[in-house]
């Protein structure tokens, strides 16, 4: 019997004309107050200063709840994969700004996370959320913006 490793794909919202700029070492320290406050936003942000601040918009991945973190650690690949920073998926500038005609083949971006090894985690709800990363995004689960969440259960 094949151990199952579901796939979920995410597509970022179209914002039109938004020319998303990624966090450097010039802007890091100017960003919203929602990655700050957020130990994981606050992780992340070391992960990425360690990482050289690549230039991208990137999507990281992860349990919501402590309980989930735990037990999807070592669970997920992300694709397109963003190096050094775990469970981290990497945009590359170019499908920016998005327009109303797709211009010059600027097609929404995808970020695939695969699951695996889960079969021991039948019957377990797993709450999943990831968040966009760029200068000046902002993280609001109140009013769901620059991150998606989601469940994943087996049966």
């Amino acid at each position: 019997k094949e151990a199952m490793t579901p796939c979920v794909f995410i597509k970022l919202n179209r914002i039109m004309d938004l020319i998303p700029k990624a966090i450097n070492k010039d802007n890091v320290g100017a960003q919203d107050d929602s990655l700050k406050k957020d130990v994981s936003g606050r992780k992340f942000m070391e992960d990425l200063a360690t990482a050289g601040y690549p230039n991208k918009v990137l999507v990281k991945c992860e349990g919501e709840y402590p309980a989930d973190k735990e037990i999807l650690n070592g669970h997920m690949d992300i694709f397109p994969k963003q190096d050094g920073i775990a469970n981290t998926a990497e945009i590359p500038l170019k499908y920016f700004p998005y327009d109303k005609y797709r211009k010059d083949g600027k097609e929404n971006p995808l970020v695939a996370i695969q699951f695996k090894n889960l079969d021991p985690l039948k019957g377990r709800l797993l709450h999943v959320i990831c968040k966009a990363y760029y200068d000046g995004v902002i993280h609001s689960k109140k009013d769901k913006a620059g991150l998606v969440k989601f469940n994943v259960m087996l049966k």
